[in-house]
């Protein structure tokens, strides 16, 4: 698991570095794996908002809305639980015993069906006081509520709560917020539905609640008239990594809502508030025509597994947004059909992406090199995340950029493969914990490699902070959120 403990210098932006030399930024990209992929019969999961997540008790269990394909149901949805063993290989649970609900009509259905539930979005919270609130439900329907529940399985309505005054679509997500101290709450700026757009809310207690904020909106370098569809954003090391899906709309109806596919991007932020949007490519591109995610693709969950792999658990169409209601009706007739025609009833995905593998660094024909700020060394060694198909070296300059005696390319021991944790070493077995409580700069020479992390205990300096250091000795305070 991934150790919070110590600073992580990603690559998302240039921020911390200071050279850079014949190198390119990418972003990664999450491989399927197709023997994860969840369907449920009867039921649409093209929305089905999946949150997994691993209990104490060792069990996988992954919740998430299915609407009624059955014509006397429609369009009914129902809160579904799955559960596994490796968060992998599902299998729908018989609850009739475990979770007594009155007029249950599923056997794995975990909330009554009531006219107070549309659908939902659920959110695992690890820090929760309250064993019994361990997992929070965001329902929307008449009136958005909140359910809570210690497992996944057994859920009590919060009375007197809404988190939002208007119901958004998709309801919304959840992520702690250390810089802010609160929980963030995610979703459209309802009532104002379109175009749609990302605000941000905040929470302490999940009973009282501060008004939305927009903090994110597509712009002139995104193809035309696409919306974001929603933005699920997850705490990562000590920064957030958001996941936006990008709707590409049909540009002639003047209603956006027939047609288009959905595919997912990038976004971070360094304060889980403001967000930045990098290069605009997908990270988890559309599938194959005819197969689930050729429509929409909406990754919904991030987990770090104890494998030190992301999993990143999706909900996906074959039909582009809108047709699995009746994919037989043109864009000026809205009424509703029956949905799952045209052999699309959705799915749940799970895609597998590397540690810090979201964006990296990457040499271009033949060697490439970047060079860090200055870094405040508070001890110990660092450790690369990286993969080198020929020999990457680090050497460590001063903050003038002069190499220090020792310490230079020719002195490092070279690495070649694929490691999450390389840590350098030089000539003698030397490493960077001689440089405690000095200023230091890294400068990477590699060839044929990525790199995606560095991990260690220091902190970039800014060019006061530095001057400060330099001049006065002060040593400089870390500041959470820059």
């Amino acid at each position: 698991m991934l150790n919070t403990s110590d600073f992580t210098l990603l690559f998302w932006d240039d921020n911390y570095l200071s050279r850079w030399n014949n190198c390119r930024r990418g972003i990664g990209q999450p491989q399927l794996v197709p023997e994860a992929t969840l369907e449920e019969p009867g039921f649409w999961l093209g929305s089905g908002y999946p949150t997994a997540f691993k209990h104490e008790s060792g069990v996988w269990r992954i919740l998430y809305n299915g609407k009624s394909v059955v014509p006397e149901e429609q369009p009914d949805s129902y809160a579904l639980v799955a559960e596994s063993d490796d968060g992998i290989h599902w299998e729908k649970p018989d609850l009739t015993d475990r979770v007594p609900l009155p007029d249950r009509r599923y056997p794995n259905q975990v909330l009554r069906k009531s006219e107070d539930f549309h659908q939902w979005d659920c959110y695992f919270d690890e820090r929760a006081e309250d064993p019994n609130e361990r997992v929070k439900g965001f329902a929307v329907g008449k009136g958005n509520h909140l359910w809570t529940s210690p497992e996944g399985l057994n859920w009590t309505r919060v009375e007197g709560v809404e988190w939002r005054k208007h119901s958004p679509d998709p309801p919304s997500t959840a992520y702690w917020n250390h810089v802010r101290g609160c929980y963030v709450i995610s979703a459209r700026p309802a009532p104002h539905a379109h175009p749609r757009r990302v605000a941000l809310s905040e929470t302490k207690d999940f009973r009282t609640y501060s008004e939305p904020e927009l903090v994110l909106a597509t712009d002139a370098l995104d193809t035309p008239l696409a919306e974001i569809y929603g933005m699920v954003a997850f705490p990562y090391a000590d920064k957030f990594v958001g996941l936006v899906w990008i709707y590409h709309t049909d540009p002639v109806p003047l209603v956006k809502y027939w047609g288009g596919k959905t595919d997912c991007q990038l976004a971070y932020s360094y304060n889980g508030w403001h967000f930045n949007r990098s290069i605009r490519e997908p990270f988890i591109p559309n599938a194959e025509q005819g197969e689930y995610g050729a429509g929409t693709m909406r990754p919904h969950s991030l987990v770090v597994d104890d494998d030190n792999q992301i999993r990143i658990y999706s909900s996906a169409s074959k039909l582009e947004h809108g047709y699995h209601i009746n994919p037989h009706v043109g864009p000026k007739r809205l009424e509703r059909g029956p949905a799952g025609e045209g052999n699309d009833t959705g799915a749940l995905l799970m895609h597998r992406l590397r540690l810090d593998g979201f964006y990296y660094v990457e040499s271009c024909f033949g060697p490439g090199m970047i060079g860090t700020r200055s870094l405040y060394w508070q001890g110990g060694e660092a450790r690369f995340n990286i993969q080198s198909g020929l020999e990457t070296r680090v050497q460590v300059t001063d903050p003038t950029g002069e190499v220090i005696e020792g310490y230079s390319y020719a002195d490092c021991h070279p690495f070649t493969g694929d490691a999450l944790d390389w840590t350098p070493r030089w000539t003698g077995g030397r490493g960077l914990a001689s440089f405690t409580g000095q200023a230091i700069r890294l400068e990477i020479e590699m060839n044929n490699a990525r790199i995606y992390a560095i991990r260690g205990d220091f902190l970039p300096l800014s060019g006061r902070e530095l001057r400060t250091f330099m001049d006065r000795g002060e040593k400089p305070i870390p500041r959470p959120g820059f």
